[in-house]
């Protein structure tokens, strides 16, 4: 079959589509002309609008989020525009960060442990682990909690993944104190 015949079968069969399904006769001549094209039925990429960040320069804005000091949006924005040609906005590096896998949370925040309370927790956990249920049913366990009558009520935010949770640099270790304190027992 010779390529002109080839083409006549083709736009029959576009057109006999076109006559059995709702589609217009342009949409199958424009797919045929695409595959004679570059031999695929695919969409070709688009250019579109350039990206304002390079891998480069995400890597770099994931660096910064990183570090101790936690930076805000606004504090990452200075930072890294100065090293960019063209200057990024806060809005822009949120929406990078979100596609990071990058949430805006709140520091958990957990009481302060030296390394004597540790050790003395470690060792009674050590020192009942081979205990029978039995003897645990023996133990009344009482609950104490406190409450502070002065307390921060602002939160410290940061970015992190779900991943950094547990990590000491996006805890806040909260000194016992820092106003009059309540405590209650129960059983």
């Amino acid at each position: 079959m010779t390529q002109a015949c080839r083409r006549d079968y083709q736009r029959a069969q576009c057109v006999a589509l076109t006559l059995s399904l709702v589609f217009r006769n342009h949409l199958f001549q424009r797919a045929l002309k695409r595959y004679e094209e570059t031999g695929e039925f695919q969409d070709r990429p688009r250019a579109g609008r350039p990206k304002k960040l390079n891998e480069r320069n995400i890597r770099m804005l994931k660096r910064l989020v990183q570090k101790g000091e936690r930076y805000s949006v606004g504090e990452i924005a200075i930072k890294l525009n100065d090293t960019l040609n063209s200057p990024v906005t806060s809005r822009t590096i949120i929406n990078y960060l979100h596609r990071c896998r990058y949430e805006y949370k709140t520091k958990i925040t957990k009481p302060f442990l030296n390394k004597n309370v540790k050790k003395n927790r470690l060792n009674w956990c050590l020192d009942y682990s081979n205990w029978t249920i039995n003897q645990w049913k023996n133990i009344i366990f009482s609950d104490a909690t406190c409450f502070y009558v002065i307390k921060r009520k602002n939160k410290t935010k940061i970015w992190r993944t779900k991943d950094e949770r547990w990590k000491e640099s996006c805890m806040h270790v909260a000194a016992a104190g820092g106003g009059g304190r309540v405590n209650f027992y129960g059983t």
